[in-house]
């Protein structure tokens, strides 16, 4: 049995923004229509929308609120900008946590 090293921490792993809550933060990794779970029409318009508003590799981001109940939409502070996502949008963003 492998033990857990430094390289296999919880910021190292790649997360779909959706699965995130308040407070988490760190960097974009990549934004994929296969996360988002929509048809492909309609999955590709919610990645280049993703992209156009920012959710770019490299790009830092913050969880700043979730609506209660349900968690469903997310308050997301990307760059300087805070934006308004469902979860089934977040999962298309593929993120790092921050250690």
């Amino acid at each position: 049995m492998a033990t857990p090293t430094a390289a296999s921490s919880p910021a190292d792993r790649i997360h779909p923004l959706s699965a995130l809550h308040k407070g988490a933060q760190g960097r974009v990794c990549s934004v994929c229509e296969d996360g988002a779970e929509l048809g492909d029409e309609m999955g590709g318009t919610v990645v280049m929308r993703l992209i156009e508003l920012g959710f770019v590799p490299g790009e830092t981001f913050e969880i700043v609120a979730e609506s209660m109940p349900g968690g469903d939409p997310i308050a997301v502070r990307i760059g300087g900008t805070c934006f308004a996502l469902r979860r089934r949008e977040a999962a298309a963003v593929m993120v790092r946590l921050d250690p």
